[in-house]
């Protein structure tokens, strides 16, 4: 008999185990979360020979929908094989990216995008300001300080540089979450994000590549916004990611930004990239939070019970609507 938390703290298990068992999951962690989220819905999604079903759970306050990253054993770094790759191309990295570590996590919650500037605007009273970019668009120029405070006011955190790399690859282990060849469709760079010549920097809504997530369904990993992580810099091979994030002694520490930029090359739009950047806002600098996942008291044998129906898998607009809305009236359809 495996219990829920074996499961989502195993990767294999998690993929082994059946629908039904994923969603009972996915609900009582939303349950457990609190009136604040909601179990919204599941997808497969395949990318990189990886295949992966993962269920959603959304945020009423910030209308931030957050995945159930399985926790698993990875490889974290830059292997023999993608170094080839990066010498063969003359791609050079900003911070060290050897040697490869194996790190073991536990599993967590991490938002399916970069926090909005609507989810952002969440944190404090609705204003009347016309949006930067947009209210789907990522919040632009955010210190990592800011990041801290907006995830303490939500009782959120950022996430740690060996979660995030894990999350990016999602069972990958190439260059890019989709293989060793650079694609434009699933990344938003220097080459492709908007008009390079007349110095007009964009950032993209995150409904652009809903289409093109990694195989955990997350949108623009790569690309798009350099990422705040918790850790501080640190000398890459002195640390063992197994311990948590890097905390230094010194409070003016520089941070560690992760998952390149729509301003950089490919050099630096990969999945091992690491970029040192003192704490301040700059031009497409954001951050995705994470949420430690409670404990779980479900079993499988609980699955017939807890799921009768298939349209409780994926549930209808209409009838799976009305179920909800007595307890939590801002429920939706993911």
């Amino acid at each position: 008999m495996s219990t829920y938390s074996a499961i989502i703290n195993d990767i294999q298990l998690w993929d082994a185990a059946s629908t039904a068992t994923r969603v009972a999951i996915g609900r009582e962690i939303a349950d457990k979360l609190g009136e604040d989220y909601m179990y919204v819905g599941c997808k497969t999604h395949k990318v990189g020979g990886q295949v992966h079903e993962m269920m959603a759970i959304e945020h009423a306050p910030t209308m931030l929908v957050f995945l159930i990253i399985p926790g698993g054993t990875f490889q974290m770094g830059s292997s023999e094989a993608e170094l080839a790759v990066c010498e063969a191309r003359k791609w050079k990295g900003d911070l060290p990216e050897t040697p490869v570590q194996e790190v073991k996590l536990r599993a967590f919650l991490l938002s399916e995008f970069t926090v909005t500037e609507k989810a952002y605007r969440a944190m404090s009273e609705p204003s009347d300001k016309p949006w930067e970019m947009g209210e789907y668009h990522p919040k632009e120029a955010v210190s990592r300080a800011q990041a801290r405070i907006w995830c303490r006011h939500f009782r959120m955190r950022l996430p740690t540089e060996a979660e995030w790399e894990y999350a990016c690859r999602a069972g990958t282990h190439t260059v890019f979450y989709w293989g060793d060849e650079p694609d434009h469709s699933h990344v938003w760079m220097k080459e492709n994000y908007g008009n390079p010549d007349a110095d007009e920097y964009i950032n993209h809504s995150s409904r652009e590549h809903l289409n093109k997530v990694n195989a955990f369904g997350l949108i623009d990993m790569l690309g798009n916004q350099s990422e705040w992580v918790e850790d501080d810099s640190y000398k890459y091979a002195w640390h063992d990611p197994n311990d948590g994030p890097y905390v230094s002694d010194d409070p003016k520490t520089d941070g560690i930004l992760r998952g390149g930029c729509f301003m950089y090359n490919w050099n630096l739009n990969r999945c091992a990239t690491r970029i040192k950047c003192s704490d301040y806002g700059d031009t497409g600098i954001g951050f995705r939070p994470a949420k430690d996942i409670p404990a779980l008291d479900g079993k499988v044998e609980d699955d017939p019970s807890a799921i009768k129906k298939s349209e409780r898998v994926n549930p209808s607009p209409s009838r799976a609507s009305e179920a909800a809305a007595a307890k939590k009236p801002w429920w939706k359809v993911w």
